[in-house]
């Protein structure tokens, strides 16, 4: 008898012990699995690296007239550029004609490329140069991009966007949303702006509050079970 009490009383704290020990491993685990879901970056793609790390790169496409995506030495980065916003794709013809302008003003050729932060979809943010020419601001100068005045505080970006606007070039040179695509965005959502189904960082966009709202609710499910089994044992 009194040797299976104490066999009963050895199981008992050798699952407390298990327990105790596992928990915190668990749910570390599925919190890390949820950050990896939420912050990986896009296949093919690398992690954006650290503000004000400055690379020698080559534009492998241009996705629109804001975006780029860069050969650099550890791989390929996508850059939105920092300071401004160009019309969509879907703002039929300024998108097409800003993000053409945009490649012909980085060419083939290398550039520099610069990052100042981390984007909210997790997209380096950051300026780009070629042969000493600030190619976000050279859009702005031309009429081709414009900039958000009420985030952007820079006085040169300011200036070109009110330069630009008053000589009435690119974007300035008619009326329209292609003037705010912020707007032009809110009021087009892709579902029902007649975009083809969405891949890659528009998907991931949608995807990782999704991946959020079902991960976090397990997880903290998990924590909660294994909290109850470390009291029904600890009877």
């Amino acid at each position: 008898m009194g040797s299976r009490l104490t066999r009963r009383t050895a199981a008992s704290i050798g699952r407390r012990l298990f327990l105790g020990a596992a928990s915190p491993f668990l749910v570390a685990a599925a919190a890390l699995a949820l950050f990896n879901a939420i912050a990986a970056p896009e296949d093919g793609l690398i992690a954006p690296p650290p503000a004000g790390t400055t690379w020698r790169c080559r534009a492998e496409s241009v996705l629109d007239g804001d975006t780029v995506d860069f050969d650099c030495p550890s791989g390929l980065l996508r850059v939105r550029l920092w300071g401004i916003d160009a019309p969509e794709l879907g703002q039929t013809p300024w998108g097409d004609r800003s993000a053409r302008r945009l490649g012909v003003l980085i060419g083939r050729s290398a550039v520099v490329v610069r990052t100042l932060e981390v984007g909210v979809y997790g997209r380096a943010v950051g300026t780009v140069h070629k042969a000493g020419q600030d190619i976000g601001l050279t859009l702005v100068s031309e009429g081709w991009a414009t900039v958000r005045t009420r985030y952007v505080r820079d006085e040169i970006y300011r200036n070109a966007r009110r330069d630009a606007r008053r000589r009435s070039v690119g974007i300035w040179s008619q009326p329209g949303l292609h003037q705010r695509p912020w707007e032009w965005r809110r009021l087009n959502p892709p579902a029902e702006a007649g975009t083809p189904p969405m891949t890659g960082q528009a998907a991931r966009k949608l995807r990782r509050p999704v991946i959020l709202a079902y991960a976090l609710p397990l997880a903290l499910t998990a924590a909660g079970r294994l909290q109850e089994l470390e009291r029904q044992h600890s009877i």
